[in-house]
């Protein structure tokens, strides 16, 4: 019982949110052709400088590729909100208001990776931003 329990929960979980991004990747790249130039060009140059064959070891190495999975991540996260227990007393600024250890914190992901405090222009499909120069100034946990 245990091995369909593991197979329930690939085929619920696992499946449909990878099947989800590469939908979304589609259609923003479909939305974006210079973003699907410079991804194609990548994907080229990267065929090319292996004898014209492309394996999983090389994937890492597409930037691009890897800034358009970034950016539609944030567009269109499959999960909205997350949930993490405080493993210490934590007070927020000069607030005064105490997190307490072993407290569930909800983290809204959705609004924060469209918050334009962090993202600007947070509704626009921007690879950009997760490229070298770029990415180091994203707000770490945003």
């Amino acid at each position: 019982m245990k091995y369909w329990h593991n197979v329930f929960c690939f085929f619920s979980v696992g499946f449909e949110t990878s099947s989800q991004l590469l939908a979304y990747c589609t259609y923003c790249l479909a939305l974006n052709p210079d973003c699907q130039e410079t991804l194609h060009d990548e994907i080229v140059e990267t065929i090319n400088s292996n004898q014209g064959e492309l394996n999983y070891n090389m994937v890492p190495k597409m930037i691009y590729l890897d800034a358009i999975i970034s950016e539609t991540l944030r567009l269109y996260n499959p999960v909205l909100r997350m949930e993490r227990q405080a493993s210490e007393n934590y007070t927020l600024g000069s607030t005064g208001i105490t997190i307490e250890k072993g407290m569930i914190v909800g983290i809204p992901v959705w609004a924060l990776h469209h918050d334009p405090q962090y993202y600007p222009e947070p509704d626009l499909f921007k690879p950009e931003r997760f490229l070298a120069g770029n990415r180091e100034r994203l707000v770490p946990y945003t």
